[in-house]
């Protein structure tokens, strides 16, 4: 070797041992987030993705990436959804889209701005569109993306300037060639291509928002922009994410999930999640790592039963549903049965529905109403109702019937209560008190028994007070609520004024079957 070559080959050496040496910390964590969707997020987006993913979420993000479902995926998934809707839930080879059904606030958006940035960084989609309830939501996602890419630390020291060509707000290109474009369902969805390339990856995040879901125009409009302009964009290999919370009981995905039941969309899935999920143990929650169940009960307290039904479990009620209108409900202040009280002109009866013997996550109910002995206007005096130990329920009882002293205290004489009944009396003798406890039969079903109150809650023959928020609740959520206790307990103690095979009340004759 000359002493020239020898010489740049010095001048290579030190030029080298100067560069920056590859960092394997660097390349194995690229190679774990490239392969793990959830080591990204918590790693390059630990920012938002502070509590753990529930494992439903696990394995909707294992369906979109191999776009199948298996049968340990659909067994896996009956442990977090209701078992009236495992109808939904079928494996599937080589799916076109997914019908994905959740409750509000369980990070639908979040989790989907991860995924496009994911598919974008890892070029795993090349063509990909946003499609949102408008043209500014789409577009608050992709500025999202943007400021990941523009700001976040460990993203720029991994991957470096990814910002390629086109960076506006309604479309992003990355250095590596992917296409991210942003549109609203209510705007231009048209012209999708850019050259000659298709979108492979379409997510549609909230295409309905409350607004439209109350007119029935708005609801008409999207169902039709979605079926004619954005379904057929998903042919060839293109995969169609939809997401949606169920809003209204013949908004788009509620029409979506029949046609998927009729087998309109073979070649999809579909799968629907409610915030809490009742089991043969009680109840548990679907991501129990943010939405634990005493915050959601919580969040239940605070924005209402018919909200929460409709937000956090996905089951809104329709006119045709309820059994007892919200408007027919008429309250009356304590006031103007003072006098009726104290002169004895009402006559009262308790009835008790204990959780003993029932599903845990069941509520005991105490319900004591006074019949007016002149007009036979119901009053309902008191409706308590609590998920309590047995011990803390007899003592609410003693409570109850000392404080109103009614004539009857009814209970229904099946197994568990018959044998719960006996234990109420001998522990309110202990102290005393001697309650006047009746057993009753039941000679049809509950679904049947609470029917019959709702032409006498219709008429304003039984009224309430506006602090029993939990019985008018479930009297308004009847039959599709969770839970039916309180109305239960409401029944027998109204059945207890029976006399003959009918009454009447005002003219409205009400027959006790």
């Amino acid at each position: 070797m000359s002493w020239k070559k020898q010489g740049l080959d010095k001048a290579f050496r030190k030029i080298e041992e100067k560069l920056p040496k590859s960092d394997p910390k660097k390349e194995v964590r690229i190679k774990m987030a490239k392969d793990d969707f959830w080591f990204f997020c918590r790693y390059y987006l630990s920012h938002k993705f502070f509590s753990e993913p529930a494992p439903y979420q696990k394995i909707l993000l294992e369906i979109f990436n191999k776009r199948a479902v298996t049968p340990e995926m659909v067994d896996e998934l009956r442990k977090w959804t209701d078992p009236k809707d495992w109808k939904y839930l079928k494996p599937v080879k080589g799916i076109r889209g997914i019908i994905n059904i959740e409750p509000r606030g369980h990070g639908k958006t979040t989790r989907a701005e991860a995924y496009l940035l994911w598919n974008a960084l890892f070029a795993k989609h090349k063509n990909i569109m946003v499609i949102a309830a408008s043209k500014e939501a789409a577009e608050e996602i992709l500025e999202n993306i943007k400021l990941e890419v523009e700001e976040n630390e460990r993203i720029y020291e991994d991957f470096g300037e990814v910002e390629g060509s086109v960076w506006k707000s309604d479309r992003i290109k990355f250095k590596n060639g992917v296409n991210i474009s942003g549109k609203g369902i209510d705007g231009r969805l048209r012209g999708s291509r850019k050259g000659a390339v298709r979108p492979d990856l379409i997510l549609c995040d909230d295409l309905l928002k409350d607004e439209a879901a109350e007119s029935a125009t708005l609801r008409e409009k999207i169902y039709r922009r979605f079926k004619r302009a954005v379904l057929p964009m998903s042919d060839r290999d293109a995969f169609l994410i939809f997401t949606n919370t169920i809003l209204h009981h013949d908004d788009l995905p509620s029409r979506l999930l029949r046609e998927y039941e009729k087998g309109d969309f073979s070649d999809w899935f579909a799968v629907k999640f409610k915030a809490i999920i009742k089991t043969d143990k009680g109840e548990k929650a679907l991501w129990e790592s943010y939405w634990s169940l005493d915050r959601l009960y919580d969040k239940k307290r605070k924005i209402g039963s018919i909200a929460f039904a409709t937000e956090y479990l996905n089951e809104p009620l329709s006119e045709e549903d309820m059994v007892f209108k919200p408007e027919w409900i008429q309250y009356y202040e304590p006031s103007e049965i003072t006098d009726k009280l104290s002169k004895g002109k009402l006559e009262i009866v308790m009835a008790v529905d204990p959780a003993t013997g029932k599903q845990t996550g069941d509520y005991s109910a105490i319900v004591t109403v006074g019949k007016d002995k002149e007009t036979g206007i119901i009053y309902v005096l008191d409706a308590f109702g609590e998920k309590i130990s047995d011990l803390k329920l007899i003592n609410k009882i003693i409570e109850k019937y000392l404080a109103f002293r009614p004539k009857r205290i009814i209970f229904e004489e099946v197994v568990f209560q018959e044998i719960y009944k006996n234990q109420v009396m001998r522990e309110a003798s202990k102290k005393g008190v001697h309650l006047p406890v009746k057993g009753i039969k039941p000679k049809i079903n509950k679904e049947m028994r609470i029917q019959k109150l709702s032409p006498l809650v219709e008429n304003g023959l039984i009224r309430f007070k506006k602090n029993q928020k939990l019985l008018i609740d479930q009297l308004i959520e009847f039959p599709k609520g969770a839970h039916d206790d309180l109305p239960d307990a409401l029944v027998y103690a109204v059945e207890a004024f029976e006399k003959a095979p009918s009454f009447i009340f005002k003219g409205v004759k009400i027959p006790w079957l």
